[in-house]
Formats: structure tokens, C-alpha cells, sequence
């Protein structure tokens, strides 16, 4: 048997076991083989006891005593003895005055000590010659107490006498108040079964109350889902209502908007080419007729045709014309600054954005006042009905020569709008979608991840990207919605560039799409319009997470960053490091892995999702080659490697058969193989189930493979039945493939 004691030196606490015969001699055994040399003179053993006072133990006996007291693990608190403490030796003697031991340090309580063995001897002689008187004085103490004997049990009989007395009238007052006891509890349980009544009759009332509380609830419930349901159809029926009339509205809109048609009828005044002054303010007229199949009300306006598209003419009021009647339609406006002659915008009758019928303009010849102050010229005379009739003939006769000056003169006038068309196209911009560089559309990214968006444009204009072109973002965006960056580069019309944005993906998790386009200094927007679509998750699928891990392997630069680290990572495994402090180590001397949309994803599921790390284990295994030398390969198994290497010695070993037709053993050898089979089958079934129902010989070594990432139990099973439950040889035979 044993006892359990803290020992305490210099700092350090130290359990230690000591036996229950001669504990103190084993404590000092034990103390100088922990401490060596550290107690040359010897030790001093203390401990505190329950009154916190110091105590020192310097016997078997004392520790003993002291182990008994504690309530709890004794703590001894050890030191050096000092050189100038002096031990004194002390004589161990029996009650017979024997000398028995010689004892050094303080006595035990228990037992007697003397100086001198001297001393106790002259006491002994002593009292040899009083003995005989001793015997006379004890012989009448003897007699002397026999007489006191007598005395003692007379007086024993009359106080037991007095005693039944005492306790027969303790027996009736005990009855008596039995008998109270039982009427007072008797009563007190009367009251009690009333109070249960009076509290079982409340209770029922309360049940009852509450049952009536909750069908009343239940009926509020019911209306209230009721009143729901009705609202609902109601307003089920009121949208579908107003869906109808909607769709009514629409349709009756469309069928007025395609019934909607005008024609030009003639100028009311300033036909085209009348002289005007400059500056002037003059209001132009036109009758115009309703030659449609719908009435002008007053959602038709008019409209001018501009740059930027159809432009409502403010204060203009277009009548309202039934089909097949003519009003007139006016607008102000003030003449040209310039002289000469001019040609206002293209005038429509509009409706809900939209034109309709005949164009109508007018064409003016704007003077100055000197012009109008010049005299007149001259009007030639009136020539003769002779003169006239000639003049015709010639006329007629130069027909031809008219048309083909008027050609002439009709193809002079096309060069010039060539040159217009050519300066105008001087300035046109243009850029092209090409293809998505990177992050092609739908990808798979995590919440708040650094993206690098590329795009390859073509400049399709005639024209270099004026300096501070921009990239702005455009409406519809579901993130980088105030984004803008300046193109740095000069990018020639023809050339193809890539179009390169840095964006983070939103935290909320779903389908964001970002607008871009180009615009130029001027704020002219020109070229296609340029987007991004993202797919943001923070669990991706086992497919997805597949698909990612296999894009990371395929990449070259990633193969020959891992194969340079696999050192490193073998000695992490062998360690039994967990998968998230080796992807840590590995991206300390890799960081530009961190990058991958692999380990992006990864990285986070190695801090928290356990039930990923069989997965994890197989990817990072796989990775480094070590898969082909264990059986963590999909479907592999040690039996299925062990029949494997047999079959492929024996392909090696046995030479080739020849089969030879025979019908009638044929048959036989199908028999017996079918026999074979079912006790093979039998045999096997039969092991699985005492494997089933027996537990694993290694049961803690498994539980410890488990926590360090291994998910695929029946191999590592096999090896820790191989190597009797050794998980080193366990690892050294994955790892690196020792037997």
C-alpha cells in the first residue's frame, strides 16, 4: 500500500508515492535521487497543519501521524539542514529497561526515551526490596474492595430499582403525550386533506379557466386567420383587378398609340424661303390633318427632332382634331444670328415619347439691315409676245442642257457632304469587347475577396482614347457602384488592350453583377458596355470545391512551388500536425498560393469545419504523391494492395496456360466455382459480423489516428493490427513506406 504526498522545493511540486511502513526513510531516499547533491548534511521536512502552524517530521512515526491528520494530499515542504544544526543521539528502551535502538534527531511521542541506560537500571533495584510490603498492602486492598463491591451492588439494586420506577413514569407520561402527538397529527391531517381539496377544487378551476382561455384563442386564431384569408383574397382579387385594367390600359394604349397618324397640309405663313431679319422673333404656322383612326388629345405634343433625340416644344399647344378634320399648329422662335439662308429641326407630333405622322420644318433667308438698305436692282423690260414665244423655243430646245447642268451641278453639291461625313467621322470613338481575361462570368468567389477584373478590348474607332478616358461604373450595379479609374496607357484605333479593374466582392452572399463603360474627357459614353458576374458563397459544394482543387494541381507554378516543399509538409504530417497549421506553414514560404481561389476557399474551412478534414487530408495527400504508396487512394484497401502485388508476382512467376475445350469439365469447374463463391461469400459475412460485434483490440490508438485527420478507418484498422497497436510504425509505414 501506498500514499500519495506533495513535496515542495525550491519552486518545484512534485507528487510522490511512499509506503505506508517507514514513509519518512523513503521520503529521504526519494528526495536525494531527485535532487542530487542538494542535500549534503541531510534534509529538514515541514508541513503545515490544521492550524497553521509549521510543523516538523522528523520520524516514520511523526509522517505517519501527520498523513492521518491531513484531509486531503499532505504537502511536505523540504529544505537543506543547516551545517550548524547538531543531532542528538537518543536511547530507544523497552519497558523492561532493555536498550532496544539508538535514535538520532527528537523523540517520537510514543515512545521513551533516556539518556543513560544506567539510570533506568538503579531504578529497578529500587524496588525489589518493597516488594513483599507490597504484596501485604495489596492482600488488604483486596479485602478492602470486596467489601466495597458488596456496597456498590446494594447500591446498584436500590438506584435500579429507582430507575424502573423512573422509567415506568417516563413510559406513561410518553404515552400521554403520544396519544396528544397522535390527535394533534390527526387533526393537523385533517386540515391538510381539506387544504389539498380546497387546492385540488382551485386547480380544476384554473384548468378549466385556462382550457375556456385557450378555445378562446383559438376561435381569435381561427377569425383572425379567417380575416387574413379574406384580405388576402380580396387583395388577391383587387391586384388581379387592377392587373386587368392594366393590361386594358395597356391595350387600349396601344391600339390608340397605332391609331395615331398626322399629314402635312401647307404653310400658313413664311413659306419656305422667305426673307426674315436677323434676331427677329416670328412664330411659324402649319395646318396639318388628322388622318389617323384616333383623336389628338392632350398627350400629344410637339416635338423637335435634336442631337440627343425628340425634344418637347414648351408652350406649344396642339389642337385637339378628331380623325379626318385639319388644325393649325404654331411655334415661336427667333431667327438666326447669321445672314443667309436657314433650315429649322425636323417638327413631329409626338405621344408617350414616341413620333408619329409627317415631318414639317421651315426654311427662312435671314437679312441683316445693310442688306435690307441696298437699292433694289433694276427689273429687266417687258420683252414682246414675239421675244416671248422664241424665248420659249430656245428654252425647250436647251431642255437637256438644263437637266444635265442641273446633274452637274446636283453631283458638285455631293462632294460636299462626303467631306461633312469625313469630318464628322474624323472624331468617332469606338472600343469592343473582345473576351473575359480573368474572373470569367458566374465564377465562384468568397464574401469581401481582392479581385483583379480584365477584360480585352479592341479600340474600333478611327481615332486614338483621348487622354483621361475613364471607366466608370453604370446603374444596375449590385457593388463597385461609385467606381471610377483613369486608362493610363494610349490606346491607337485598331489595337487591343486589357481593361483591368481591382474590386472586392460583396459580403452578402448570392449573385452580383458590376456595369462599366468607357467615357471619354468630353463626357461622351462610347464603346460596349463591360460587366462582371460573381457568385458569392461561403460553403461551396463538394463538386465546386473539387473543381477548384483540380485547377489549383493543374496549374504548373503551383506544382513545382508544392514539390519543392514536400519535405516540409511530410515532416508536418509525421508530427501530426493539424491541417490548418500545415496550409500556414506552407503559405509563410509560399505567399503567392494565397491568391488561388483553391486556398481562398480552403483556408477558412481548415480553421472551423471538421467535417471537411477527410476531404482536406485526401486533396493534400494526393497532392504531395503520397496517396500512390498508402491506402488512402480512392477505393484501395491493404487487401486490395496486397492482392494486387501477389497477382502481379504471380503474372511474373507462372508461365501461361492452355485451355483446352472440355464441355464435361467445364461444367464441373462452373460447380464447384459457384460453390466456392457461396462459402467464400458465407465465410466472409460471418467475419464481418464477429468483426462487428467484437471491439477493436486498439481502440485508443484509433480514437488518436481520428484526431490527427484520418477519416479512412478499415486501413489504418489493418495497420494498427500489423504493427500491434504502434501508431510510430503506423505513420512510418504511410509516410515513408517502411515496413
Amino acid at each position: 500500500m501506498t500514499t500519495i504526498v506533495k513535496i515542495v522545493f525550491d519552486g518545484d511540486i512534485r507528487r510522490l508515492a511512499l509506503p505506508k511502513e517507514s514513509p519518512f526513510s523513503r521520503l529521504l531516499v526519494e528526495v536525494n535521487k531527485i535532487y542530487p547533491g542538494r542535500f549534503p548534511i541531510g534534509a529538514q521536512v515541514r508541513y503545515v497543519d490544521d492550524e497553521d502552524d509549521c510543523v516538523t517530521v522528523t520520524s516514520n512515526l511523526e509522517l505517519i501521524e501527520a498523513i492521518d491528520m491531513a484531509e486531503g494530499t499532505l504537502k511536505l515542504f523540504v529544505t537543506p539542514k543547516a551545517a550548524e544544526e547538531e543531532e542528538i543521539e537518543f536511547v530507544k528502551v523497552s519497558k523492561d529497561g532493555r536498550t532496544t535502538a539508538l535514535l538520532s534527531g527528537s523523540p517520537d511521542e510514543e515512545d521513551v526515551f533516556i539518556e543513560k541506560v544506567s539510570e533506568a537500571v538503579l531504578e529497578e533495584t529500587k524496588k525489589q526490596p518493597a516488594e513483599a510490603e507490597g504484596k501485604k498492602q495489596a492482600k488488604e486492598a483486596k479485602e478492602l474492595e470486596a467489601k466495597k463491591k458488596a456496597e456498590e451492588k446494594k447500591a446498584e439494586a436500590e438506584a435500579k430499582k429507582k430507575a424502573e420506577e423512573a422509567e415506568a413514569k417516563k413510559k406513561a407520561e410518553e404515552a400521554e403525550a403520544k396519544k396528544k402527538a397522535e390527535a394533534e397529527a390527526k387533526k393537523k391531517a385533517e386540515a391538510q386533506k381539506k387544504a389539498e381539496e380546497e387546492k385540488k377544487a382551485a386547480k380544476l378551476k384554473a384548468v378549466e379557466a385556462r382550457m375556456q382561455a385557450e378555445k378562446a384563442k383559438k376561435q381569435a386564431a381561427e377569425a383572425e386567420k379567417a380575416a387574413r384569408k379574406a384580405a388576402e383574397t380580396a387583395a388577391k382579387k383587387a391586384k388581379m383587378a387592377a392587373k386587368k385594367a392594366e393590361m386594358a390600359a395597356k391595350k387600349a394604349k396601344k391600339v390608340y398609340r397605332a391609331g395615331l397618324s398626322s399629314a402635312f397640309v401647307k404653310d400658313v405663313n413664311l413659306v419656305d424661303g422667305s426673307e426674315v431679319d436677323i434676331k427677329t422673333k416670328l412664330t411659324k404656322k402649319w395646318i396639318l390633318k388628322n388622318n389617323g383612326k384616333s383623336p389628338w388629345t392632350d398627350k400629344v405634343y410637339l416635338a423637335k427632332m435634336t442631337k440627343g433625340g425628340l425634344m418637347k416644344v414648351e408652350n406649344s399647344k396642339v389642337p385637339h382634331l378628331k380623325p379626318g378634320e385639319e388644325g393649325e399648329v404654331s411655334v415661336s422662335f427667333e431667327t438666326p444670328t447669321k445672314p443667309g439662308k436657314h433650315r429649322s429641326p425636323n417638327f413631329f407630333l409626338c405621344y408617350d415619347g414616341k413620333k408619329f405622322g409627317d415631318r414639317f420644318w421651315t426654311v427662312v433667308q435671314a437679312k441683316s439691315a445693310a442688306q435690307q438698305d441696298r437699292p433694289a436692282q433694276e427689273k429687266p423690260p417687258k420683252k414682246s409676245y414675239a421675244q416671248t414665244a422664241r424665248k420659249a423655243a430656245e428654252d425647250t430646245k436647251k431642255g437637256a442642257d438644263t437637266k444635265q447642268t442641273e446633274t452637274i451641278t446636283k453631283e458638285k453639291k455631293k462632294p460636299d457632304l462626303k467631306i461633312e461625313e469625313k469630318k464628322q467621322q474624323k472624331c468617332q470613338l469606338g472600343a469592343h469587347f473582345v473576351k473575359d481575361v480573368t474572373f470569367p462570368d458566374d465564377v465562384l468567389v468568397a464574401p469581401g475577396q481582392e479581385m483583379k477584373k480584365t477584360w480585352l478590348i479592341k479600340n474600333t474607332g478611327n481615332v486614338s482614347w483621348p487622354l483621361g478616358t475613364k471607366l466608370i461604373s453604370l446603374e444596375g450595379s449590385t457593388f463597385a457602384k461609385s467606381f471610377t479609374t483613369v486608362l493610363a496607357d494610349e490606346v491607337k484605333a485598331g489595337e487591343q488592350c486589357n481593361l483591368s479593374v481591382d474590386l472586392v466582392a460583396p459580403l452578402e452572399t448570392g449573385k452580383h453583377t458590376a456595369r462599366f463603360q468607357l467615357i471619354a474627357p468630353s463626357g461622351e459614353k462610347f464603346g460596349h458596355k463591360y460587366w462582371i458576374n460573381v457568385q458569392v458563397s461561403k460553403f461551396p459544394s463538394k463538386v465546386q470545391l473539387k473543381e477548384m482543387a483540380m485547377n489549383f494541381l493543374a496549374d504548373e507554378e503551383v506544382v513545382a512551388a508544392l514539390q519543392e516543399e514536400v519535405p516540409t509538409v511530410a515532416k508536418e504530417i509525421r508530427q501530426g500536425k493539424k491541417l490548418a497549421s500545415i496550409m500556414e506553414v506552407l503559405l509563410a514560404k509560399r505567399p503567392e498560393l494565397k491568391k488561388h481561389q483553391f486556398v481562398i476557399f480552403i483556408r477558412p474551412f481548415l480553421q472551423s469545419a471538421e467535417r471537411f478534414m477527410g476531404l482536406q487530408l485526401d486533396t493534400l495527400l494526393s497532392m504531395y504523391s503520397f496517396w500512390a504508396m498508402t491506402p488512402f487512394a480512392a477505393g484501395a484497401s491493404p487487401s486490395q494492395a496486397a492482392s494486387n502485388a501477389q497477382g502481379s508476382d504471380q503474372k511474373q512467376k507462372c508461365p501461361a496456360v492452355i485451355k483446352t475445350p472440355a464441355p464435361a469439365m467445364e461444367k464441373t469447374k462452373n460447380a464447384t466455382s459457384q460453390e466456392s463463391k457461396a462459402k467464400a461469400a458465407q465465410e466472409s459475412k460471418a467475419q464481418e459480423k464477429k468483426a462487428k460485434q467484437a471491439p477493436f483490440k486498439h481502440q485508443k490508438e484509433l480514437k488518436q489516428m481520428k484526431q490527427m485527420g484520418f477519416k479512412n478507418v478499415g486501413p489504418i484498422k489493418a495497420l494498427l493490427l500489423k504493427h500491434k497497436g504502434d501508431v510510430q510504425k503506423v505513420m512510418n509505414e504511410l509516410f515513408n513506406g517502411s515496413q
